[in-house]
């Protein structure tokens, strides 16, 4: 049996951000056909536990709620609408039918990838040089990095007097 291909992108950014937002296209799946198709601004967010889309990204898509949940945000807090879409990320993965679930963001977001996504592969912000670097792969590889055996290689070869 093959290993599954690997996927990655990384956007880099001439500053050090606070935000990392990345195109995610959108696939209506629980939606009259002929289904519509969006890209769309996502923020990914390791706060959120579950993806969410804008009431606005829902409308468009026609998305109709196949069940309810208890959302508590920055944004929205109450009973939020469930619906499921195809999404496609930056490194030409396409997770089929997710749930997400439809609130206000704020931002200027249309989505935010919450851990439910980022969970299914290895994600790294750098900001070194004041400039911050994102990378994301799909799947996850078996080896993680290290940044402590690399700071204790650092730190050993600094020799203090």
């Amino acid at each position: 049996m093959s290993k599954p291909k690997s996927l990655s992108f990384r956007i880099d950014y001439n500053f050090k951000t606070r935000v990392i937002n990345t195109k995610a296209t959108l696939f209506a799946v629980s939606a009259p056909s002929p289904n519509k198709v969006v890209t769309i601004n996502a923020i990914w967010d390791t706060g959120a536990t579950d993806s969410v889309i804008t009431p606005d990204v829902s409308k468009y898509l026609q998305l109709f709620a196949i069940d309810t949940v208890s959302i508590q945000g920055v944004n929205s807090e109450g009973i939020a609408p469930i619906s499921i879409v195809h999404i496609g990320l930056p490194n030409n993965v396409l997770i089929t039918s997710k749930r997400v679930s439809i609130a206000r963001i704020g931002g200027g977001a249309d989505m935010l990838i919450g851990m439910d996504i980022i969970s299914l592969g290895d994600m790294i912000i750098c900001n070194g040089d004041n400039k911050t670097s994102f990378s994301f792969v799909m799947p996850s590889f078996p080896d993680k990095p290290d940044w402590i055996e690399k700071s204790n290689q650092i730190n050993s070869e600094q020799h203090t007097y």
